[in-house]
């Protein structure tokens, strides 16, 4: 396990960096709220990034010394029409495939699928299928 560096959110870009080199996205982009996208203008089939919270299993040292899980979100939205499933299969298999080559998140360790807290959404226009995933480090303090 490694320790974080300056940037305590850093699996952000590694996660957009990732998935840009993801076949079929339109759009890769940092959202902090899905519920206030709008979705007249987003550009789909995307991925939502979004920072889901932290874990914090132990304290060690006094409290000098903290190991904390990350969860992060990866979101895809396709338009919803008759072959919604179908596109967005392919995106998430091709999304795991990507990441599962692109893990390692530098300076801090290897992103590892979890279970997705949110479920999929449909809407009138869009269909959103989660994807969570975790990564592991120490935070000294």
């Amino acid at each position: 396990m490694l320790d974080i560096g300056d940037n305590y959110l850093a699996a952000e870009s590694h996660l957009i960096s990732v998935l840009e080199k993801v076949e079929g996205f339109k759009d890769v982009c940092s959202t902090n709220d899905l519920a206030e996208v709008e979705e007249r203008s987003q550009k789909a089939p995307c991925a939502h990034v979004i920072y889901f919270g932290d874990r914090v299993p132990d304290v060690s040292n006094g409290g000098i010394q903290t190991q904390v899980m990350q969860i992060w979100l990866v979101v895809i939205a396709v338009r919803q029409g008759r072959d919604t499933n179908a596109e967005a299969g392919k995106l998430i298999r091709a999304t795991l495939q990507q990441l599962q080559k692109d893990s390692f998140v530098p300076k801090i360790g290897a992103l590892n699928r979890v279970n997705s807290p949110a479920r999929p959404r449909y809407t009138k226009g869009f269909a959103y299928y989660p994807l969570a995933f975790s990564v592991n480090f120490r935070l000294r303090g």
